[in-house]
């Protein structure tokens, strides 16, 4: 989009010829940008939130424990036969992965690298705040 810009200030006719023989036509062309810009919109709304799903864990220091979904113990069922009917029991057992806590809490170190991700994430979502109001300024002049 710069370059057609440049080319059509300049008055060069033949490199806005070979630049918009790519889309097909300038409106093409602008599509094609706005398209881009959505993408990227997207993109940035969807790092945002999961920074701010990882800022929550971050702040919490531990996770829900995913082998007992939180609840600390897991359902195993034993069958019974007695008599020719069979008999489901249902036993309760401490999860092993969290100590029946229902959550594993993060050790200092991770909780550190979670936090230096998320700066990362927030610094490209900077940039793409740059980029999308760069698209914005050249396909509105």
């Amino acid at each position: 989009m710069l370059n057609l810009r440049k080319s059509e200030n300049e008055g060069s006719k033949t490199r806005v010829i070979l630049i918009l023989s790519q889309y097909g036509s300038k409106e093409a062309l602008i599509d094609e940008v706005r398209n881009r810009w959505s993408i990227i919109t997207d993109i940035k709304q969807r790092l945002n939130e999961m920074v701010q799903a990882v800022e929550n864990i971050i702040e919490k220091g531990s996770i829900q424990c995913r082998e007992c979904k939180g609840t600390g113990k897991i359902t195993k069922v034993k069958y019974v036969r007695e008599g020719g009917i069979i008999t489901p029991y249902f036993d309760a057992i401490e999860c092993q992965k969290c100590q029946g806590k229902g959550i594993i809490k993060l050790p200092d170190q991770f909780k550190n690298h979670l936090a230096m991700t998320t700066n990362i994430a927030k610094k490209v979502s900077e940039f793409g705040d740059t980029l999308l109001n760069l698209i914005n300024e050249v396909t509105l002049q």
